[in-house]
């Protein structure tokens, strides 16, 4: 059965993969669902899924007061894009997320693909499928 990318965790194990070894990711180490970890840290699943849960707090949180009233497609895709990014890139996208501006979320969210100041193709991937989903 495919995973119900209604459900926020759901989404992110998709879009991060599982890692069960921490490797560099740009600008970190990076294990379980794409979790900061000290090099070569080792990730079980049920390590995997803790760290994840821990890690998606802010971007949850941030959606509860921000943007209570969204749908649950467009929490898991906002959930994505600040577990990937932090809120402070959600912060950027909360006026038109707050005037129900989904086409200009949308096509915001696509010019966060770079990374290292390149622009990566699986972040282009990414945010064109979060980007749908809002």
């Amino acid at each position: 059965m495919p995973p119900d990318y209604n459900d926020p965790l759901a989404l992110i194990k998709a879009m991060e993969g599982y890692a069960p070894r921490a490797k560099w990711d740009v600008r970190q180490y990076s294990g379980g669902y794409g979790s900061k970890a000290a090099p070569g840290e080792v990730f079980t699943p049920a390590k995997a899924e803790a760290y994840l849960r821990r890690d998606a707090q802010p971007s949850l949180s941030w959606l509860d007061r921000y943007a209570a009233n969204i749908s649950p497609q467009q929490r898991a895709a906002l959930t994505s894009f600040g577990y990937n990014l932090g809120t402070d890139d959600l912060d950027r996208l909360r006026p038109d997320i707050q005037a129900g501006d989904w086409n200009r979320v949308a096509s915001r969210m696509k010019s966060f693909n770079k990374a290292g100041g390149e622009v990566l193709p699986g972040l282009v991937t990414r945010r064109a499928r979060e980007a749908a989903m809002v």
